[in-house]
Formats: structure tokens, C-alpha cells, sequence
């Protein structure tokens, strides 16, 4: 589904709030084929007020999807309800914007 998106002309970037080594051996674990930026200060986080969830002592950013465009926010999805179906719904709303 990740090539459905990159042929729509979008990259795909993934966000979490949890360590760097966190993310990398996530990353190598689940084979992800799109980088993990880091938001493990909460800078990000706090200054689009995005939504979390505590499980235990950790703090989570709940899954949402931004469009950027231009620097700008062009469109949110949240809340995903289905994230195995949400790939999908962001390639046909890429497509109905070209």
C-alpha cells in the first residue's frame, strides 16, 4: 500500500513521541519502508495540541494523518478507525485531489 502512495506523489513520514532507540528498533522489527521522525521533547506534540493516550507510565501519540503541502496543513484524518484500510483512504483522497 506504501507504493500506492509514493505513486501518488505523496512521501510518507511517520511521527512518535518514544526515544530514537525506540524508534529504530521498531522500525528494524516491523521492516517499515518510511523513516520515524522524533517528537520525543514534545515539541511537535504540543504545538499542534495532537491527541495521546497513556497505556501505563508511557505516553502515546494517537494515529492521525497530516497532508502537508507547501508547509502547510491541507488535511487531517483522524480518528482512524481502521489502520489497515487507511492507507487506502489517503491514496483516494490523493487522487481526487489531482
Amino acid at each position: 500500500m506504501f507504493d500506492l502512495i509514493s505513486h501518488a506523489g505523496a512521501r510518507l513520514f511517520a511521527v512518535s513521541g518514544q526515544s530514537t532507540a525506540f524508534q529504530r528498533e521498531m522500525a528494524l522489527r516491523l521492516e517499515l519502508p518510511f523513516p520515524i521522525l522524533s517528537d520525543a521533547e514534545g515539541a511537535l506534540r504540543r504545538a499542534l495540541h495532537l491527541p495521546t493516550f497513556e497505556a501505563g507510565p508511557e505516553s502515546y501519540l494517537k494515529r492521525l494523518t497530516f497532508v502537508v503541502r507547501d508547509g502547510q496543513i491541507e488535511h487531517v484524518f483522524f480518528p482512524i478507525e481502521d489502520p489497515e484500510a487507511h492507507a487506502a483512504e489517503v491514496v483516494d483522497w490523493l487522487k481526487d485531489q489531482a
